[in-house]
Parts: C-alpha cells; sequence; structure tokens
C-alpha cells in the first residue's frame, strides 16, 4: 500500500509547470471568524473562500500494476458531514499527488472539525479505519456591536 507522507488543507497547493515541485501556502490550523456579539450564526455557514486538501503518497514497489480510492471527509464540530470526497490513483508512479478544489469553508459551527483520510485498495469493500485525521478548528471571536450615540 501506498504510504501517506503530507496530507494538509491549505489555502492553495501549487504544482509547478518549470520543475513539478510541489507547495503549500498558508496551512490551515485554525479559522478565526469575527461574530457580533448575541448574533446567531447559522450551523451551515460557509465563508466563499477557496481551499485545498492535499494528499501526497509515496508508492513502492509493491504496488506497480495495482489502483487505489482514497476517500477524504471533513466533520463538523456536532459530527456532520461538512466535505466528503473520493478519488483513484494508481500505484504505477513512484508518488501522486491528490488535490482536492473545494470553495466555502464552513464556520457555522465553533469547535474541533475532523479531517479524515481513508485507502483502500480498488474494489476492496471496506475503507477500514482512517490512515490519518487532521484536526481543523473553527474559532468565533465575539465583538462587540457598536451603536451609534446621538449628537448633542
Amino acid at each position: 500500500m501506498p504510504k501517506l507522507v503530507v496530507f494538509a488543507p491549505c489555502l492553495k497547493v501549487i504544482i509547478s509547470e518549470r520543475d513539478d515541485s510541489l507547495s503549500l501556502i498558508a496551512l490551515m490550523d485554525a479559522i478565526k471568524v469575527s461574530v457580533a456579539e448575541g448574533a446567531e450564526v447559522p450551523a451551515d455557514a460557509k465563508v466563499p473562500n477557496a481551499w485545498d486538501i492535499l494528499a501526497f503518497w509515496r508508492n513502492s514497489a509493491d504496488d506497480a500494476g495495482k489502483e487505489y480510492e482514497q476517500r477524504t471527509r471533513l466533520l463538523l464540530p456536532n459530527g456532520e458531514t461538512s466535505v466528503e470526497a473520493t478519488m483513484s490513483f494508481s500505484g504505477n508512479n513512484r508518488s501522486h499527488r491528490n488535490v482536492i478544489n473545494i470553495t466555502g469553508v464552513p464556520v457555522g459551527q465553533a469547535g474541533e472539525c475532523s479531517l479524515q483520510l481513508w485507502l483502500r485498495e480498488a474494489g476492496a469493500d471496506d475503507w477500514g479505519d482512517p490512515v490519518a485525521d487532521y484536526s481543523l478548528m473553527v474559532i468565533h471571536d465575539t465583538v462587540p456591536v457598536e451603536t451609534e450615540q446621538p449628537e448633542e
């Protein structure tokens, strides 16, 4: 089975056309959102920014000729799934990079989100246990509501 080298959410994954190098821009650890004091934030609220998830795999000689499937899922603090993606890749190359492009950062629920990753050989019935689990915090930063003062 391929070995996981990197699994991370970031604002942008860039793969250079010149030398095929890989860059991760702004690795995501926490998302801080300003919320007006007393405001209700819908549980499914999202900030309309684009972001990426990278899974970088290193294949071994035993992986040649095999096909694999990767499943990625983002669980919100309440346990609901916000993002889920499945993709296939071959074990024929030395390594493989799967980039998932997402629009909309889930910020409706403050707390710890769990970004999970599974791997299985294509056609297998069971995903088994996740091979990686990345914690991503959503922080609601309460800010006071400013009211206009009447002129005297």
